[in-house]
Formats: C-alpha cells, sequence, structure tokens
C-alpha cells in the first residue's frame, strides 16, 4: 500500500500515472526559470502539484550551501546534495555521466530526472511523497563498471560537547532501488572517525532493497536506522554503492533518492 502526507500527494500519484493516457486529467505549461531550464508543471484544477525542469542548460546553478552539520544544527539533514536536487541532472537518454553534485564518486552514478524516460522512476512510480519529492534522483550509470560509490565525509565537530557527554543520537534514512525484474541495487552506509580521522566502532549501513522486496517492479522503498553517535565522533564517512546485478545490458539500476542523516538530542 502506499501512503500519502496530504491531499495533493494523493491527487499527484493518481493524476501523474494516467498522465499519458488522459490528456484531461493533466495541464502541462512551460515557462522560464532564474537557470534559464525549460519547466514543466502538472497540476489539477489551481492546485500545482509539480514543477520540473524539463532540460538543464550548461550554465545551471550547481551552488551548494553547507552542511548544517557545520552550525551544529539538530533536527535537519546534514548530508549536502542528499536528494540530488543541486545541479544539472539528466533530462534525457542514459548515456551521459553528470557527476551529482557535493559527492566524490567512483563510477558512473548520474543525477537523473524523474522526467527522463530512459530512466528507471518517474514521478507516477512509487517512492517518496509529493511532500519529499524533488525532481531527480542518483542513478548507478553506464556499466562497466559493475560498482559505483559516492562518498562525502561531514565535519561534526560543532556537535563535540553533546556527543561526548553521550547526547546525540542519529537517524539514517533513503529511498532505494531499481528497475523491475533485476536486483541491482543501492546502499548506504556510514563510519564515525575521529579527529584524526580514525574508524570508531562499526559502520551502519541499510538497503539494498532488492526485486523480490519491490514486488518485481520499478519503485523506491524507505530504509532506515537509528542509533547513538559515538563518543570522540568528529567526522562522519557516508558512502552510497549501486551494484549491477543484472548481467543484461549497459545500465547499472541501482537507485535511490532523499539520502539523510539527521542529529536529534
Amino acid at each position: 500500500s502506499v501512503s500519502y502526507t496530504n491531499l495533493d500527494d494523493m491527487l499527484f500519484q493518481i493524476i501523474a500515472s494516467v498522465a499519458t493516457t488522459s490528456a484531461a486529467a493533466t495541464t502541462d505549461t512551460s515557462s522560464t526559470t532564474t537557470n534559464a531550464a525549460t519547466t514543466r508543471m502538472v497540476t489539477t484544477g489551481t492546485t500545482t502539484l509539480k514543477t520540473c525542469p524539463t532540460s538543464y542548460p550548461t550554465n545551471y546553478s550547481s551552488a551548494t550551501s553547507p552542511s548544517p552539520a557545520l552550525t551544529g544544527a539538530y533536527g535537519t539533514n546534514i548530508v549536502v546534495n542528499g536528494d540530488g536536487e543541486t545541479g544539472r541532472c539528466l533530462s534525457s537518454g542514459n548515456t551521459v555521466f553528470l557527476q551529482p553534485t557535493g559527492w566524490t564518486v567512483s563510477g558512473l552514478a548520474t543525477q537523473i530526472s524523474y522526467l527522463n524516460t530512459a530512466g528507471d522512476q518517474s514521478l507516477s512510480s512509487i517512492g517518496p511523497s509529493l511532500s519529499e519529492r524533488g525532481c531527480c534522483y542518483f542513478i548507478g550509470g553506464q556499466s562497466p563498471p559493475s560498482v559505483t560509490t559516492m562518498m562525502q565525509t561531514i565535519n561534526v565537530t560543532a556537535y563535540a560537547v553533546d556527543i561526548d557527554s553521550n547526547l546525540v543520537y542519529y537517524n539514517l534514512s533513503a529511498w532505494m532501488g531499481g528497475w523491475g525484474g533485476q536486483d541491482d541495487n543501492a546502499r548506504v552506509s556510514f563510519q564515525f572517525l575521529s579527529q584524526t580521522l580514525s574508524v570508531i566502532g562499526n559502520s551502519t549501513e541499510i538497503g539494498p532493497v532488492l526485486d523480490a522486496d519491490r514486488g518485481g517492479t520499478a519503485k523506491l522503498m524507505y530504509r532506515s536506522a537509528a542509533g547513538m553517535v559515538l563518543v570522540n565522533t568528529r567526522y562522519i564517512n557516508v558512502v552510497v554503492t549501486m551494484t549491477r546485478v543484472y548481467v543484461t545490458g549497459a545500465l547499472n539500476d541501482g537507485d535511490i533518492d532523499n539520502v539523510e542523516i539527521v542529529f536529534s538530542k
């Protein structure tokens, strides 16, 4: 079953699923964003359900904001560009590599638009609700290689006093999945690191979501893990791994969106 956070989410999923067969269900209009990208709006009545670029020009902004971890913020995602919404996304085809902004990439992991029909996921496929889903997600990209990774190291020294007092808890979460009929998959792990970048304790991992978990369909499913941040932690190393299992074709269909680490106390 699918849960919806509000009426707009429910309407969006219903309308998007029939958009290609019923012109009366949606109204598509085009406009120009500040980044000179053409956008498509999916509306019902007077309510705009989703507006996404249909193309990403080379001058599309890739400016990132610093991680909220630098200020010791609680209750917000400290992963930079965990949602794939910063920088250009692949709007057509699946053979071009667009390195995800804010991540160190090994392999050909790519930011790809939900509007890209050559991708695995769409705005109507099951996944994050309208209030959580943006316009883009991450895909493993062209293969070989069969395994591709995205990594970033987050400075959490602003939480040092609370961490060393055993007051800080983490919640790691993501939406992950793949293409129907395949076990290509994604997973997320992270390690606690000391001031000298030595590993502290064991790593935490969520995923993968395999084809059987997804009922043989292309969709994203929510996974999470929670626990206490270990004493003396000063950095967190986050790694997203997309693995190609299916031997036919040339695309690593490990998909993931909304990679989040949220601190609380």
